[in-house]
């Protein structure tokens, strides 16, 4: 029996992802991504330049949207129905969507890719939060010699060295203390649920934790 044989047996071969393109939209205050120019374009024209004809009746909501099939999907958030059932764990959700993002949790699938770094993720939210590091990182003034990544104060990018690159260190740089070692200026955490979706991301600056929380996630 041949290698090709034999790899064949012992297991799948894996696919290498593909990575995909980046596209913001520029929209003032929006922020959202998107993997396409189509599905760009289209984000564009029925949220930000026509009128949304269908609006959420629960009380103190207001939502509207282009397309009646969207506000069903968002009325689903306002009650305790539950109609789309993992397959592999029978937990229940409200929507279509975050069923699939769930699901990546048992397949592993990890369809959205950074084009600056090759962080991948299960939905946009964890890409977002991604990109925000990289956002705040491109105007500080400190890089690290080694790796290119940018720090808002000196004492940060020797204590990144030391951490990251304990082999790589440069001679001349200073030994970074306890507290410069633990403390990361715009350091980003995910807060999830149990079933993993990405329900906001906790910030620490300067010893001081800010919380930020995505509302449209919550199940």
């Amino acid at each position: 029996m041949g290698d090709d044989d034999t790899s064949q047996i012992s297991g799948k071969r894996k696919r290498k992802a593909t990575p995909r393109d980046i596209l913001p939209c520029e929209f003032d205050g929006c922020g959202k991504i998107f993997s396409t120019r189509q599905y760009l374009n289209h984000h564009m024209k029925y949220q930000h330049f026509q009128q949304k004809t269908f609006s959420c009746s629960h009380p103190a909501c207001g939502k509207s949207f282009n397309f009646k099939k969207h506000l069903k999907e968002h009325e689903k958030l306002h009650s305790n129905q539950r109609d789309y059932i993992c397959e592999f764990c029978a937990r229940a959700f409200r929507t279509s969507s975050n069923l699939i993002i769930h699901r990546r949790i048992h397949t592993g699938e990890k369809p959205l890719q950074c084009e600056v770094c090759g962080f991948t993720c299960r939905q946009k939210a964890s890409l977002n939060w991604h990109m925000r590091k990289h956002d705040a990182e491109s105007g500080y003034q400190f890089p690290c010699e080694i790796c290119g990544r940018r720090f808002e104060k000196r004492d940060n990018v020797t204590a990144h060295r030391s951490k990251s690159h304990p082999d790589q260190s440069i001679s001349s740089a200073p030994v970074a203390d306890s507290d410069c070692a633990a403390t990361t200026v715009d350091s980003l955490t995910p807060i999830t649920d149990s079933s993993g979706l990405v329900l906001g991301s906790m910030e620490s600056r300067e010893g001081k934790m800010f919380f930020f929380f995505f509302f449209f996630l919550v199940v």
